[in-house]
């Protein structure tokens, strides 16, 4: 041997490097995804929890004995993407997996909390109807 790179061993170290571009943009790409989604839910669980406290204020003047609280609607967490990605990175991907995690269970508490308060506003707003 001269220590000439065979045909073989330069075919598979040029798709070695085309698969790694390909791995790196794609991994871009998912975490570009998952920050986005993250934010998305964060905004909404926002803005409906800004309505539903001007609807829980309303439903208590008029129906005293409606007890639900607006803390008793779950929030999805804005968690810092930064922080997030570096993670990702250190674990190489690992943390993708706990990341993921978060994106599934943070929406399901908080559409589960909907359960909990939606059958109370649907019972109080057929009450305030009734006396109309």
């Amino acid at each position: 041997m001269d220590g000439s790179i065979t045909e073989g061993a330069q075919q598979f170290l040029k798709f070695f490097i085309h698969y790694y571009k390909f791995v790196e943009i794609d991994s871009l790409y998912i975490l570009y995804v998952y920050h986005f989604l993250n934010k998305d839910f964060v905004k909404h669980s926002q803005k409906e929890r800004l309505l539903l406290s001007e609807v829980i204020d309303e439903i208590r003047e008029k129906v005293p004995l409606f007890t639900r609280r607006i803390e008793e609607f779950a929030e999805v967490p804005d968690r810092s993407t930064l922080l997030y990605v570096i993670l990702y990175f250190i674990t190489c991907g690992l943390f993708g997996i706990y990341w993921v995690y978060t994106l599934t269970n943070d929406p399901n508490r908080h559409f589960e909390s909907h359960e909990l308060i939606e059958k109370e506003l649907i019972t109080a707003l057929k009450e305030i109807l009734s006396k109309q």
